[in-house]
């Protein structure tokens, strides 16, 4: 039987037999990838390991900085550290 006849064969619910609707997502609203239809697992990240408001799971987003503007050493993208307050002579 092609793919395409087996996705219609589903139950009174709307579930084929593996479980997935005709949109290949769970009753629960993921697909077999782990992702709901915003596109992030059940831990509220995406592919890319970023949650709805783009940070990560440390609290970074896509291009290193925090919610306050600092990297992970500690400087924002002016070069001054948020722990001494000084500004990097290399920046």
């Amino acid at each position: 039987m092609t793919k395409r006849l087996q996705q219609k064969r589903v139950n009174k619910n709307g579930y084929n037999k593996d479980g997935f609707d005709l949109e290949f997502f769970d009753e629960n609203g993921y697909d077999a990838g782990g992702f709901n239809k915003n596109g992030y697992n059940k831990d509220g990240f995406d592919l890319e390991g970023f949650d709805e408001n783009g940070y990560d799971g440390n609290g970074f987003d896509k291009l290193g900085y925090d919610h306050l503007g600092y990297d992970k050493d500690g400087y924002n993208q002016d070069g001054y550290n948020k722990f001494n307050k000084k500004k990097d002579e290399n920046f």
